[in-house]
């Protein structure tokens, strides 16, 4: 198989995986666990069930505190994986002859780079990996145009840049900020559900069936330089009323055996819904973005596509080339 077969390979086995692939089912997801978290009056009756009166000693509590902390580490867990398969794509979309080799198997760890890296990028970096081209390039495409036409045209495109890079800035700042707390949820073992395995408060009880919202809370044994070196030595703290620690916390600390609880701000599910409304839309463009090299919407010009300002709904922009439209190739970068 040659260059130009195994092209022709790619295209169609991309068409065939882009058909079948649901860009809005993490979307879904954290939406059902926000109906869940917005019905826990109804959800207690079926934990109640579930579990028998004797297991659970206070199915109140533990609806609003403890399932819903649990809900929320769910919600942010399928966040953070939405934000990996964003960023797979975003890596692997415009693979010419390999796409299914490296997306079907790639390693989440290295998508983490990825994130990490494109933060570091340059807003018109950003915009080749979305295969979108720059503002030089649409200024020569309106030469000969009349003054106002131009700056309606230059305008629109400023607005709707600017619109898919404040999107994409703040999914890649809140994945850095959950960063850690996703790690550790993922083992399981490395999370603190209870909140210190204490009653809250009841006002406090009474706050939480009003809000829709979590506290992580996790379990960590860094030493207090690696805390300060990584920024969180101001949100952690020993875990209170262990008895037996006394003269042995720094010799525990050193050996990294000491158990301190990470905290973090709480966490509102409708802020991680809303983050994942603007992953789908982001998605979508890149998608529609990399299918319009296979299969023009526009024959003989290119198609890219804007998500909107605060809506789920996507822009449709054909821009007609003055020799050639633009190819795949154009937009080759490093990330």
């Amino acid at each position: 198989m040659d260059k130009k077969d195994r092209r022709k390979a790619n295209d169609h086995q991309m068409i065939a995986y882009f058909r079948s692939f649901d860009h809005t089912w993490r979307e879904t997801k954290i939406l059902s666990i926000k109906h869940i978290i917005e019905n826990r009056n109804s959800f207690m009756n079926v934990i109640q069930k579930h579990y028998g009166d004797s297991y659970i000693e206070d199915p109140e509590h533990y609806t609003y505190i403890e399932a819903t902390n649990g809900l929320i580490y769910s919600a942010i867990s399928e966040l953070m994986m939405y934000v990996e398969d964003l960023f797979c794509l975003v890596k692997f979309i415009r693979e010419s002859e390999f796409f299914i080799k490296k997306t079907v198997q790639y390693q989440a760890g290295k998508v983490t780079g990825i994130v990490h890296r494109i933060s570091k990028k340059s807003d018109d970096d950003i915009l080749k990996t979305f295969m979108i081209p720059n503002r030089p390039y649409i200024e020569s495409l309106m030469k000969g145009h009349d003054a106002q036409s131009i700056t309606h045209a230059l305008s629109n495109y400023d607005m709707d840049v600017k619109s898919m890079l404040d999107k994409l800035k703040n999914i890649v700042a809140k994945f850095i900020d959950l960063q850690f707390y996703y790690n550790q949820y993922k083992h399981g073992l490395s999370v603190g559900i209870k909140m210190y395995g204490q009653k809250v408060k009841p006002e406090y009880l009474e706050l939480r069936k009003a809000r829709t919202t979590g506290s992580p809370l996790i379990y960590d044994n860094a030493t207090i330089q690696k805390k300060h070196e990584l920024g969180r030595l101001s949100t952690s703290m020993i875990i209170p009323n262990i008895s037996g620690l006394s003269g042995f916390i720094s010799d525990l600390e050193k050996e990294g055996n000491l158990l301190t609880f990470q905290y973090g701000d709480e966490v509102d599910i409708n802020e991680l819904l809303n983050l994942a409304k603007d992953i789908s839309s982001l998605m979508l463009c890149l998608i529609k973005n990399r299918i319009d090299f296979i299969e023009p919407a526009v024959p003989g010009a290119n198609s890219i596509y804007f998500p909107i300002t605060e809506t789920r709904e996507i822009k449709q922009v054909t821009l007609v080339p003055i020799d050639r439209p633009r190819i795949i190739f154009d937009y080759n970068i490093d990330i």
